[in-house]
Order: C-alpha cells, then structure tokens, then sequence
C-alpha cells in the first residue's frame, strides 16, 4: 500500500489555513472580550450628554479615519459590510453611544473588516499600520469626574478600534508577499510595539488575547515556505539610470520598481553615484 506524501509546501499551507483560522477565532474572542469590557467601562446611563458624546465622537472619528483610505476595491460584498458598519460609526453613532455591545460588534465590523474590503494583503496592512496614529485620546481628564468621565469613554472606544486593528493586520501581514527579510522583520516589530502599548492597559480579559495575536505573529513573520531575499547596500562608482542599474544587478528588470521606490528616486529614475543606495540581496 502506498502514502501519499505531503510536500513541504503543502505542509506550509495547511499551518498558513491554520493560522488564519486561529487568528479568526481569536478575533471573535477579543471582540467578546472588548464587549464585556465596554459595558463596564463606559460611562453611558445617567450622566450628562457631553459625557456621552464623547463615545459618540469617537465613533464617528474613527469612521472616518477609514474613510480617508482609498484602497477598498475587493470583493462587492465585503466592501458593501465594511461600507454599512462605516456607515453606522458616522451617522448613528448617538444610538450606538448608548449600547457598547453595538458599539464594539459595529467597530469590529468596520475595522476587521479592511482586511477583506482590500484586493490585495499589502493594502490592508498598510491601512492597519497607520489607522492607530489616528485614534490618540484627546479629551484631557483633568477638571471634574465628569470630564475623567469624558476623557475615559474616548479613550476606550478609541481602543476597542485598535485591538480590532491589531488582529486585523496580522491577519493581513501573513498574507502579505515581503519583498525582503527586513522588512518582514520591520513589520512584526511595528505590529509587537503596538500589541505591548495596548496590553499595558488592557484588562486581563483582553491582554490575553492580545497575546494570542503576538504569538501568531511571531510565528508568521517572517514566512517560513519563502526563502526572502536580504537588503544590502551598493555605492554605483558613478550616476547610471535605475534602468541600467537594476540590469547591470539582476540582469533583469523585475526589481526596478522595489529598486525605485526604495531608494525613492525620483522621475527620471537616476542612481546617483557615489551615494549608498538599498538593493535587494539573494
């Protein structure tokens, strides 16, 4: 009787299925998890309508902090859910301001939901890994309780957006195609730092999951069933056009936008000589 044998490739496939369903699984967690802590969080019965304004606020800001990203050209229908709970974040946050469990199952819909809104995993990471600069608190605590009051709920609905951020782009960087083991490597260390901001004030039921999040990530970046070409440093002896460049060192032209774009040479393409420029090794 003969086994069929499974390839290294199919092997690395089925752990990449793996992973993604762990990640899956993990984000319903994490979403769980943020409801529960939103409802004891939030300050949103009984007190004055600033107070509550402030989850409000903070809601539609962070739909329209998606919004200004002009990436979302995937499948019509996972558009068209990203869309709706964008939507909802904007235009009907005061009724979501009164009900955290809507409030965050609606984040979770806007913001994991770039992942599949995107064509592509590069898009979608790159959305995830600038969206946390726009969601710093900005409501200042000091004063009375209601202004603690205040500053509390923009900050936890600000967060709930960026632990839906942070299993979001890692779905996203495993997928993505690296074009070196550095910046593989520069990608899962913006993701750590940004997993260690969010568990130094996370409670515990959240902070595990994070951790979750952090090891997939670590195990992910870099891919382990692509042997990543490394990025060295060149000095052309004298100015050629990235054209020749890109020949003379690949002897071909498939990494003349990476050589381009890396280097950030502008129009027309010139490789001045005498300055170190970033090539892609191996």
């Amino acid at each position: 009787m003969e086994f069929e044998k499974s390839s290294p490739k199919d092997l690395v496939r089925k752990e990449d299925a793996q992973a993604e369903a762990k990640l899956l699984e993990t984000q319903a967690a994490l979403q769980a998890a943020s409801s529960s802590d939103a409802e004891r969080v939030l300050s949103v019965k009984g007190v004055p309508e600033f107070v509550r304004r402030a989850v409000s606020d903070s809601s539609a800001r962070i739909g329209r902090a998606i919004q200004i990203f002009n990436v979302f050209s995937g499948a019509a229908r996972n558009v068209a859910a990203m869309q709706r709970s964008i939507t909802a974040l904007v235009n009907q946050a005061s009724e979501l301001a009164t009900s955290p469990a809507d409030l965050v199952q609606t984040i979770f819909g806007a913001v994991t939901g770039i992942k599949d809104a995107t064509s592509n995993a590069a898009d979608a990471f790159h959305v995830y890994s600038v969206l946390p600069d726009q969601l710093e608190p900005t409501i200042d605590d000091r004063g009375d309780p209601f202004a603690a009051a205040s500053a509390r709920n923009e900050s936890e609905t600000l967060r709930i957006a960026r632990y839906a951020a942070a299993v979001g782009g890692a779905r996203a960087a495993v997928e993505v195609d690296w074009a070196s083991h550095e910046d593989a490597i520069e990608a899962r260390q913006g993701m750590l730092d940004e997993i260690d901001a969010l568990q130094l004030e996370a409670p515990d039921s959240v902070f595990r999951y994070l951790e979750d999040v952090r090891n997939l990530v670590t195990q992910g970046l870099p891919p382990r069933d692509r042997n990543l070409p490394h990025i060295g440093t060149i000095v052309p002896e004298a100015t050629v056009t990235a054209l020749q460049l890109v020949y003379r060192l690949y002897g071909s032209l498939t990494r003349y936008d990476d050589t381009v774009s890396r280097n950030h040479l502008q129009h027309p393409a010139y490789a001045p000589g005498g300055v170190p420029l970033e090539v892609l090794v191996g």
